[in-house]
């Protein structure tokens, strides 16, 4: 269908050292080929990447990202803080059209 194949991002090096995070991984590539559960898993990851490895959180995405500049110009920056890294994070498991959608 679409004639695309499917993309398999290879995780940043801190992620290999982490069982917790190829678990999660783990979990997310399996439920985007079977289950219903493909955002929960990406939640979950995203969370724990924001929780345990917090010095590896991106950078706002400069260009390219219709919700930076969202999370950017809110005028409470405490209450979108965790929610604006867990976007970030998405850039190490999913494509970056994906990642930037939300």
């Amino acid at each position: 269908m679409g004639g695309g194949r499917a993309v398999t991002l290879v995780p940043p090096p801190f992620m290999w050292g982490c069982t917790s995070c190829l678990l999660l991984y783990a979990g997310v590539l399996r439920e985007a080929r079977v289950g219903d559960g493909t955002v929960r898993a990406q939640l979950a990851l995203a969370a724990h990447l924001v929780d345990d490895h917090p010095d590896d959180v991106p950078p706002p995405h400069t260009d390219g990202c219709r919700i930076c500049p969202g999370y950017a110009s809110d005028p409470d920056p405490a209450r979108v803080a965790r929610l604006w890294a867990e976007h970030r994070v998405r850039e190490y498991f999913l494509p970056e059209r994906a990642a930037r959608r939300w």
